[in-house]
């Protein structure tokens, strides 16, 4: 229950416009509802996991379309969501974005993480595409060796031999811990991105010279940031800019608000152009 608070807390942070309220009342009414059902055991329970995919019993509360599932990979569970375009043509390879979570939806009830601005944002202003949204457990890093084991197990083993997924076109975005992430996997994986956009992440020990920033260079990058945020600093974000910019790298974008607080992601997923630019990077 806790880290659903948390959650909610996190996402209350400096959301002024009403839309952005809307996703809070939501993210709350989820947080209780997930508590209450709980308690009253009114979802099946879950059985002992095998090795690989499993099916996650319990549906998404507000998308019953967005599948469940939990991915066992040496003893690491994955639980993680996968939304499908609305319609598949036969011999047609969708893009896929693989979206890394915060520290706020860390748990393992397959539904707190699920980010609700990005899969609208998508929907109004994207290109027909899978979105894969996996699951930190509550003490989990997206860096930690075992954690990237598991996704890069989850995308090449299963995801990639299971559906039609253009591999020219895999993207990776992330918010906070996940914005972290997703400079990870730019650095541990080269080529296999087409583009990152890491939302107020910051420079973790992966991050600390301008030799380790350079690995990111050859991956189109959009980061964004409040200029108040007060749990990462947005130094952080200029230092990565600033020195990919001074290396003549190109295709690298920052996008600094002039807003207090954590929350930059709603406000950067809605927007427009940051779909059209994601969907037009190729390998």
């Amino acid at each position: 229950m806790l880290s659903h608070i948390y959650c909610d807390i996190i996402r209350l942070q400096n959301l002024k416009e009403e839309k952005i309220k809307l996703n809070s009342i939501i993210s709350a009414i989820l947080s209780v509802y997930l508590f209450f059902v709980g308690i009253l055991g009114i979802y099946p329970s879950q059985p002992a996991l095998q090795e690989g995919i499993n099916t996650d019993p319990v549906p998404y509360l507000f998308d019953k379309s967005i599948e469940g599932f939990r991915y066992l990979h040496e003893e690491r569970e994955l639980p993680f969501r996968l939304k499908a375009p609305d319609k598949i043509e036969e011999g047609k390879a969708y893009p896929m974005v693989v979206f890394l979570h915060g520290s706020g939806e860390r748990g393992n009830d397959n539904q707190c993480h699920v980010m609700l601005s990005l899969l609208r944002g998508i929907k109004k202003n994207g290109t027909p595409c899978f979105i894969l949204m996996p699951q930190l457990h509550e003490t989990g890093n997206w860096e930690d060796d075992d954690m990237d084991a598991a996704l890069t197990s989850l995308i090449d083993d299963y995801i990639l031999e299971n559906y039609p997924i253009d591999t020219k076109r895999i993207y990776v975005t992330g918010d906070s811990r996940g914005g972290a992430g997703t400079f990870d996997q730019v650095i541990r994986h080269p080529g296999k991105y087409a583009a990152a956009m890491p939302t107020c992440g910051y420079r973790a020990s992966f991050l600390t010279s301008d030799e380790e920033i350079i690995l990111l260079k050859d991956t189109p990058l959009w980061m964004a940031q409040n200029k108040g945020d007060t749990l990462v600093n947005p130094e952080h974000s200029r230092t990565v800019y600033n020195t990919l910019k001074d290396m003549g790298v190109e295709h690298v974008k920052y996008t600094e608000y002039k807003t207090i607080g954590h929350n930059c992601w709603d406000r950067f997923y809605r927007d427009k152009n940051v779909w059209n630019w994601l969907f037009d990077q190729t390998l």
